[in-house]
């Protein structure tokens, strides 16, 4: 993550110290509520926690590898300018998610495109998978990513959160704005219409 958001080392002034191994041993809500108050070493840490994960679901969502990765930015840039809005009643990893899906939104709004995907009906990018998900080559996995990606929107992002980001149900709850009990109802027909399309594609 480039020094100008982050950065190793913490300015004088907001009397800031360097990343230590200490620090990767707090949960999140520690390094946040620390970030919250100054500390920006913490929120270095929670950067590399999470950047990978956060490529991930905004590729499996927009299906764009270098919209991803600005996401990625962009996420934690809100984090850190944001970062005294920050309350100990939200888990730090819903937060987060709040956030990114926000984000991902603006970022169609401000490229011209119509809010598909995950915010409205559903919309193909048509762009090439990277490197790293192209090695998914094996039949099982492919058809797997396929019926993930005929899935109804509202399906496909609760199955993101639960089961590719590893959220609990009340945290995915907190992002989507919906109750705990209703991701559980929409976590289970899913699961039950991935299924189907699976089996659907592997018998083409």
């Amino acid at each position: 993550m480039p020094g100008g958001i982050l950065g190793d080392q913490q300015h004088k002034g907001n009397q800031l110290r360097p990343v230590t191994h200490a620090l990767t041993d707090w949960d999140d809500d520690q390094l946040m509520g620390e970030l919250s108050r100054g500390r920006l070493a913490c929120g270095a840490v929670l950067f590399e926690r999470y950047h990978h994960k956060l490529i991930n679901y905004f590729f499996r969502l927009c299906r764009r590898q270098d919209w991803s990765e600005d996401l990625v930015q962009i996420t934690f840039e809100r984090i850190i300018r944001y970062r005294h809005t920050f309350r100990d009643e939200l888990p730090f990893r819903a937060w987060m998610y709040q956030i990114a899906r926000s984000q991902l939104a603006t970022y169609f709004k401000r490229h011209g495109r119509e809010l598909g995907g995950i915010f409205g009906e559903d919309h193909r990018f048509g762009q090439e998978a990277p490197a790293s998900a192209r090695l998914e080559a094996d039949e099982q996995a492919a058809h797997l990513q396929k019926a993930l990606a005929h899935l109804p929107t509202e399906y496909r992002e609760v199955l993101m959160l639960t089961r590719y980001q590893g959220l609990k149900y009340k945290e995915a709850g907190q992002v989507l704005g919906i109750s705990e009990g209703a991701v559980k109802v929409k976590v289970y027909r899913a699961i039950q219409q991935l299924k189907e399309l699976y089996f659907k594609i592997d018998k083409q």
